[in-house]
């Protein structure tokens, strides 16, 4: 996407989902940063919002959200951001570099509470304008505060499946002291990708990791997605479609265990599964949306983690 200097992305053009992410963040959830960056969306453009607030999809996941069955699905996005969160901690807090990061507030929050770490925000450039311009505001905000500034925080575009982009978007890591291993991680990015970008993503993560840092790793909760559960719902299966029209982008899904196992060892991975069911307990959407606690519980295999890391060298 191309725009005149100073101008603003046309929001036709920005994924509605971005933004829709952005609002559940912020107004059904306790995610630091959520409500700063909603909050400094609409002072930016209040056209994305229009945008992304798309009344046909808005109202069917209102309609969708009105059954109690889906409780688990109403806990996903926060479900999905937290399991990332915890799965870092687990180790160690390593630097990161986050793909298709859209709006999400995890860089702004990751970098203020840890002045050490590097963290790299990676998404296409319509987007990642906009996203600029918000993480500007909110740090001048902070900085008038007397809060010190965030260096090594960085904001780089990219395609994920194009190998030269990738290899550029990390070299804020590569350039550092490399102190800790790199975390690549992301959250709803995998389904958009058809099968080829599926593979070309997975081979430039192995070649940033196998370059820059062979202990790291990358971390997910799109491996394990379950269609079956999605789909078991029609409004839920309708607005996937919705969602597939306004996006251009058809949902890919591993059909099984196997596959996705295959899928990773033939671009050099092993795997770790780590359950999230415990996060139930630990959602703030619970209590702000009313759900039931153990219902959630039951759907948690939708924020599972997938943890992969470069095979040994034989």
């Amino acid at each position: 996407m191309k725009n005149a200097k100073g101008s603003k992305p046309d929001p036709r053009q920005i994924s509605p989902i971005a933004v829709i992410c952005a609002k559940s963040l912020a107004r059904d959830s306790n995610v630091p940063y959520a409500r700063e960056i909603w909050k400094e969306l609409g002072r930016y453009d209040t056209a994305v919002i229009r945008e992304g607030n798309l009344r046909l999809i808005n109202f069917l996941r209102r309609l969708l959200f009105l059954y109690p069955s889906v409780s688990g699905l109403k806990s996903i996005l926060e479900g999905r951001h937290l399991a990332i969160d915890y799965a870092l901690e687990a180790e160690g807090n390593p630097h990161v570099m986050e793909l298709a990061s859209g709006l999400s507030p995890r860089g702004l929050y990751f970098t203020r509470w840890d002045s050490g770490l590097v963290y790299i925000e990676t998404e296409l450039e319509g987007l990642l304008q906009i996203k600029r311009e918000i993480v500007t505001g909110i740090r001048k905000a902070e900085l008038l505060e007397g809060r010190a500034a965030t260096p090594n925080y960085h904001l780089s575009p990219l395609n994920v499946v194009d190998r030269s982009q990738f290899m550029e978007a990390v070299k804020p890591y590569a350039s550092s002291k490399k102190d800790r291993p790199l975390a690549i991680v992301h959250a709803g990015l995998f389904p958009y990708l058809d099968k080829e970008e599926q593979k070309k993503m997975r081979d430039n993560v192995a070649e940033a990791l196998r370059t820059y840092s062979p202990n790291g790793m990358w971390i997910t909760p799109d491996l394990v997605i379950d269609e079956k559960e999605l789909k078991s719902n029609l409004l839920m299966r309708l607005l996937m479609k919705l969602i597939e029209i306004k996006t251009g982008r058809k949902f890919t899904f591993f059909e099984s265990e196997e596959e996705t196992e295959k899928f990773l060892a033939e671009g050099g991975f092993t795997k770790q599964t780590i359950p999230s069911a415990y996060l139930a307990d630990r959602l703030s959407c619970v209590d702000i949306l009313k759900l039931n606690r153990e219902q959630v519980r039951q759907k948690a295999r939708m924020f599972d983690i997938y943890k992969m890391r470069l095979c040994s060298p034989t």
